[in-house]
């Protein structure tokens, strides 16, 4: 395929990103031009998606697209952590939220982990009477 076919390509994905993001079929499409590890796509289509972190979430075909994304080693996962903590009180009791927050976890430096544990243990107490919240503080040995 022709370099700027390819390029108009990806720019229409990354416009349209938050919609194939919530497909069945299309969340691959995404995680597929994440798997480019083309840094400037990356980061432009991290950047489209700021503001709906959270409700990509909690989405089961969205959920997918937002761990391919943290667990790139190439982007700051601080961008979007601090999108999903905007909505953690209910990520943490969701049936997909849940997962997309034990991998912001386990891919988080120091800093951005102390934040989660925050927001985890203020939580606590409501994640104990929820299956979702009983996951992560398991998986999380806290």
């Amino acid at each position: 395929m022709p370099f700027q076919i390819r390029q108009r390509f990806i720019n229409e994905i990354i416009t349209h990103a938050l919609k194939l993001c919530l497909n069945c079929y299309g969340n691959y499409v995404v995680q597929y031009v994440v798997e480019l590890e083309n840094q400037q796509v990356t980061e432009a289509l991290v950047v489209q998606l700021l503001g709906s972190y959270a409700y990509l979430a909690r989405n089961k075909y969205g959920s997918h697209a937002v761990q391919k994304l943290l667990q790139l080693k190439s982007i700051n996962t601080r961008l979007i952590v601090n999108d999903l903590v905007q909505e953690i009180d209910t990520l943490l009791l969701d049936p997909f939220g849940n997962y997309v927050i034990q991998t912001a976890w386990f891919v988080s430096k120091d800093d951005v982990r102390q934040m989660l544990r925050w927001h985890i243990e203020r939580n606590i107490r409501l994640m104990r009477c929820n299956k979702f919240g009983n996951k992560i503080l398991e998986r999380l040995n806290i």
